[in-house]
């Protein structure tokens, strides 16, 4: 099949997916199915969210097709030889969705390199809301922040010896983060960015005492 059938097709998909998301909700306050795309060399198991808001849904839902889309171009323009996309569900409740999204692409070498996108949407209007709608931070906080347990893409606590140095960390704040409930926003680093790639995701818990902490602090 040509490139250009194959998007063709690929787009008579997304829409039928879209109408679809408008039109049907099995679900009381909201959840999440999986749909499929492959190809050769990419597989995609990709989030479709239903909520009791059609136009909600269908905001939040066109937002996530960006992120799938953009994969997919990525694929048929080269830019890489073999890759999968997934998700995985953090947090649902009534007011807020919490999803990462696992784009792993491989260019080559000894190994691929995947990206963490934590993604939070409100259900009340489809908002993808950013981290400093939870909670106020600067680059400045790292210093503070770089202390704080890590944990990997299992829950387990990392251990100590496993992390980079304070000298050998970006002092930035990511503007990833997830919901873990109970108040808590975690923030999320990329592999490299506070331990070797091979310990993936890894991501630190910031509780509701330094929440509201950095908050006063940063208004």
């Amino acid at each position: 099949m040509s490139k250009e059938m194959c998007e063709m097709d690929f787009l008579k998909t997304a829409v039928l997916l879209l109408v679809f998301s408008i039109t049907f909700c099995p679900y009381a306050i909201g959840s999440v199915g999986t749909e499929e795309d492959r190809d050769i060399n990419y597989e995609m198991h990709y989030p479709i969210v239903y909520t009791e808001n059609a136009v909600v849904q269908k905001k939040i839902n066109t937002d996530l097709y960006q992120y799938i889309d953009r994969f997919r171009r990525a694929y048929y323009d080269g830019e890489f030889i073999n890759g999968k996309f997934t998700y995985e569900v953090r947090f649902e409740d009534d007011t807020y969705i919490s999803l990462i999204l696992h784009d792993y692409r491989w260019t080559g070498g000894a190994h691929g390199h995947t990206s963490y996108i934590g993604l939070v949407y409100s259900k009340h209007d489809g908002e993808k809301l950013p981290l400093r709608y939870f909670i106020h931070l600067t680059d400045t906080d790292f210093v503070t922040i770089f202390y704080f347990p890590l944990y990997n893409n299992k829950n387990e606590r990392l251990n100590p010896k496993a992390k980079f140095s304070y000298e050998d960390c970006t002092h930035e704040i990511p503007n990833n983060y997830f919901l873990k409930g109970n108040g808590i926003v975690a923030l999320i680093f990329q592999p490299y960015q506070r331990a070797a790639h091979a310990e993936g995701m890894i991501y630190t818990l910031i509780e509701p005492k330094w929440i509201d902490y950095f908050n006063r602090k940063n208004p």
